[in-house]
Formats: C-alpha cells, structure tokens, sequence
C-alpha cells in the first residue's frame, strides 16, 4: 500500500514531497530516525535510507495520542 492510499483511505491529502523530507528531517533531529545516503558510485544512484531509532509500540503510541 502507497503512502497516498493511506492518505485517501484516511480521508486526508497526502504531503508534498518537501512536507515529507521536512518531517523526516525533524525526526531525524529528534532521534526518532536515523537517514543516511546508499550508493552513489558510476552505476548504482544514491537513494536515502531511513531507520527507525525508537520502537515501534513508542512511535505509533505519540501518533494514536495526537
């Protein structure tokens, strides 16, 4: 399922492509993420990698409380 399945799924509009970066740079800040750039030589293109840093039953407890 995409992100903007979710969103329509949800009722919501899914976030602009720069909303999505902004947020996962907070996180990231925040130590709940960790992002790093994969690859990047001649043949292979550099993509970010994220990784959560917190459990998941912490996360998805901060965002059931919103």
């Amino acid at each position: 399922m995409l992100y903007s399945d979710v969103a329509d799924n949800d009722g919501s509009d899914p976030l602009s492509q720069g909303r999505v970066y902004r947020h996962r740079r907070e996180q990231s800040l925040l130590g709940v993420t960790e992002s790093r750039h994969t690859g990047g030589g001649k043949s292979v293109a550099s993509r970010p990698e994220h990784r959560l840093m917190r459990g998941t039953d912490i996360v998805l407890r901060a965002v059931s409380e919103q």
